[in-house]
């Protein structure tokens, strides 16, 4: 298979010509496309299928003319599939700081994830970007542990102090299922909520 390095994927998305609207919604966007690049090789491998869950937009018009969009309602997360048997849920959260805000992920997302984990036996977690530069896997029952919870951020640096990294994998650009394994061995996702 000829598959493209983290760098050349990332160079690349950053090479993207950037919209001219740059609110917040819109600068994980390179993020997530490097998420869907990687699950498109994780699927070419047959290692799982992994989807970006898609955002219904309601068209809003003027005099009959479509002059923008906004969301029908609240998306779930953003990525749904399954791996090793479960179901898998994540959202991508990226960060141009330093630091990352719990705030970041939304009330109906932490429900959503606490779900997937707790009632579906599901692998939940939060794939966390700073500066498209680091990635880690944040376990669901970690970002909600008192650990993490009773800061209002953190940093890449004590995600890599608690051994969430994700590394450029084998034919992989981004290969944060190694990180989800590691972690299963440990039975991160296994424990009871």
């Amino acid at each position: 298979m000829n598959s493209m390095s983290r760098d050349e994927v990332l160079a690349l998305l950053r090479g993207q010509p950037r919209a001219k609207d740059q609110r917040k919604a819109n600068l994980g966007r390179p993020f997530e496309e490097l998420i869907k690049i990687v699950n498109r090789q994780y699927l070419i491998m047959k290692i799982c299928r992994i989807d970006k869950v898609p955002t219904a937009f309601i068209p809003k018009r003027a005099g009959g003319v479509i002059v923008g969009a906004h969301a029908e309602g609240k998306a779930i997360v953003d990525f749904l599939g399954g791996y090793m048997g479960r179901p898998i849920a994540f959202d991508a959260k990226h960060t141009s700081d330093n630091r990352m805000g719990l705030a970041e992920l939304q009330p109906h997302q932490a429900d959503y994830l606490r779900d997937n984990q707790e009632i579906n036996g599901g692998i939940s977690f939060i794939l966390v970007s700073f500066q498209l530069r680091r990635f880690f896997v944040v376990p669901w029952c970690e970002w909600r542990d008192e650990r993490i919870s009773s800061l209002r951020s953190f940093t890449a640096e004590d995600c890599a102090r608690w051994d969430w990294e994700c590394f450029e994998g084998w034919h992989v650009a981004l290969d944060y299922l190694a990180v989800v394994e590691r972690l299963a061995s440990r039975s991160v996702w296994f424990q009871k909520q």
